[in-house]
Formats: structure tokens, sequence, C-alpha cells
């Protein structure tokens, strides 16, 4: 095996910055093309041209923060988000089916395996796994919508919504006279 020689490093001489000549783009749009002149400056000249830089540019940032503080405090605030945990059941009010509200609950294992997606310590309230079962939900209730129109009867214990091989199963099925509204358990 060939090893390879250890790398060297040479020192060479330092370079030398030179600063460049502050051109502000808003008050002047000539002479941009000329080449700055090289000059020996010392440190100390050096240093002061650097604050006063610093300084302009303080000042510009401030200028511009006052001018636009009034449009930036017009803008409406997004409103709040409701928080959706997926253990609660799932309901819309556009859900309905010949007046009767549909809900949509996860078993147990359905549970764990969205406790296993989340990436949050509260995974009930992950909005990343809400949303993403949400909409598998939503799947779910136009199977069952779309059962209704076909059949005019309501799914059963056992049969299967939006997919009959890998679909979710519905594993329980509980009816509320006084609310008017079915809840489906989901399996998958």
């Amino acid at each position: 095996m060939k090893l390879n020689p250890p790398l060297r490093f040479e020192l060479g001489t330092p370079l030398r910055l030179e600063p460049k000549r502050f051109v502000n783009p808003f008050l002047s749009t000539l002479y941009l093309d000329t080449p700055v002149a090289r000059s020996s400056m010392s440190v100390t000249e050096f240093k002061r041209l650097l604050a006063h830089y610093k300084r302009i540019g303080f000042e510009w940032s401030q200028i511009w923060l006052q001018t636009h503080q009034q449009s930036l405090s017009r803008h409406q605030t997004t409103p709040p988000m409701i928080v959706r945990t997926i253990v609660e059941p799932f309901e819309y009010p556009e859900w309905v089916v010949e007046e009767w509200h549909i809900k949509f609950l996860l078993s147990e294992r359905l549970l764990t395996r969205a406790r296993k997606q989340a990436s949050i310590s509260n995974w009930h309230e992950d909005p990343l796994v809400v949303a993403t079962w949400d909409g598998i939900i939503t799947l779910c209730f136009r199977s069952v919508e779309q059962y209704y129109r076909s059949f005019h009867m309501l799914p059963m214990v056992g049969d299967r919504l939006f997919n009959e091989d890998t679909g979710w199963r519905i594993q329980d099925r509980s009816i509320d006279g006084d609310m008017m509204t079915i809840t489906f358990t989901m399996d998958g």
C-alpha cells in the first residue's frame, strides 16, 4: 500500500486589503465604472473609514425602518390556526349524509402509527401528522358519500373505504340518534 507524503504548507506574505470607495447607489449613478485608485493608507485611516461606512449603513437602515414602520404595522396578523388533535373525532360541518353528521375516529393501531410518525413530543398535536391523516379521513368520507349514493345505505363494520385492497377498514360504527351523528372507528 502506497502512503502519501504529509501535506506541507508554506507561509507566504500576507495580502493587504485596501478599502473601496463607497458609492451610494440611490444618490449617484455616475462614476460606477471608474476604477478605484490604489493608495497607501494607514491602519488608523482604514479603521476610521470603516467606522464611517458602518455608521452610514446603520443610518440608512434606521431611515428605511422609520419610513416603513407604519406599513409594516398595518399588515394584519394571520388568524390563529385551529389546533386539532388526532385523538379527537374528525368532523366537518359539511360532512352530512341525509341529515346525519358523519364523524371518524382512529383505532388504537392507527394512533400508534401516528405517534411513530410524529416529530414532536405532543404527538397528538403534531400539525403535519394531523394534516396527513385528515386528508385520508376526507377520502374516507368521500367513500362513505359515494357508497350511500350507490347503495342507499351506509357502509357496515368490516367494509374497506377508499381502496378495496389497502384502504382503511371500519372497525366500529356507533349511532347517536339524539345528536343525529354516526361515528365510524377506522382501522388500518
